[in-house]
């Protein structure tokens, strides 16, 4: 699984077809895991390891709950 980050720019930012070829999850803090490395490329998302997508979801998440204890993805 890879991770990637990039803000959703609405209508025909996943497509079925995107789904399709690999699941696409979305987390908060525009973090998106998958394995479908064409989606990536076609909308400009920027690859990251997995303790960035970590950092990125729980500063996302703390914004609007408070701290966040354990794994989220």
């Amino acid at each position: 699984m890879k991770y990637y980050v990039k803000e959703n720019t609405g209508k025909g930012f996943i497509t079925h077809e995107d789904n399709e070829l690999s699941f696409i999850s979305g987390h908060p803090g525009n973090v998106w895991s998958t394995d479908n490395t064409a989606w990536a490329e076609r909308v400009g998302a920027v690859e990251i390891t997995e303790e960035e997508a970590q950092s990125i979801i729980e500063a996302a998440i703390q914004t609007f709950s408070g701290p966040v204890t354990g794994s989220l993805i």
